[in-house]
């Protein structure tokens, strides 16, 4: 069991702000440990989420940003929680379109591989094994800070060497939302449990 707090803030919005959303859609069998053996069709948006977070960096120096992470929770708190990984920074390469075979799990991938983590739930793996197929991306950099702008992707996870698989697609985008009046939100920390599948 992970236990991990998360310090999130209401929106702040400015006169150039932008209305974000994100689709997950979730396929799982009966028997498969993320989704629950249940589908999933969410919508998660900043205006209305408790937590909606999008981070989007670059690791071992590469010319470009390699790891993007989701962190999504829709009101009330608790309810649908999405912990979304993808990389590309044991490829040597940024994140771009394409199909990404072998996937491990994001924040331990090898070399050669690339990073995938889906959570639902609170529920996650130790270990996993997917692909993942970017459709698109699209971001620009914010001083030394790099946005996401769109994002869209399909996925098929396997946790813990399970025959299994937790398929489905993500798809996020940005709508300029001219004039919006600033809004400065209070700090809410909220504290989360991931379960994990107990193996032995």
């Amino acid at each position: 069991m992970k236990l991990f707090s998360c310090l999130c803030f209401g929106v702040v919005g400015f006169s150039a702000a932008n209305a974000q959303t994100l689709h997950l859609v979730l396929h799982s069998p009966p028997g498969e440990w993320i989704g629950g053996g249940v589908d999933n069709d969410v919508t998660y948006s900043l205006s209305t989420a408790a937590i909606f977070d999008v981070e989007l960096a670059t690791w071992n120096g590469a010319p470009g940003p390699n790891y993007l992470i989701f962190n999504m929770m829709e009101l009330p708190v608790s309810t649908h929680y999405m912990l979304g990984q993808f990389g590309t920074q044991m490829l040597g390469t940024p994140l771009a379109p394409g199909t990404y075979l072998n996937a491990e799990r994001a924040a331990f991938a090898s070399a050669g591989h690339g990073g995938l983590d889906i959570s639902f739930e609170h529920r996650g793996s130790n270990t996993l094994t997917g692909s993942f197929t970017i459709h698109d991306i699209t971001y620009h950099q914010q001083a030394s800070t790099w946005v996401l702008d769109s994002f869209d992707a399909s996925f098929s996870q396997n946790s813990e060497g399970r025959p299994l698989a937790l398929t489905g697609r993500i798809t996020y985008s940005t709508v300029p939302e001219p004039g919006s009046l600033l809004a400065i939100g209070a700090g809410l920390t909220l504290l989360s449990i991931r379960r994990r599948r107990n193996t032995a």
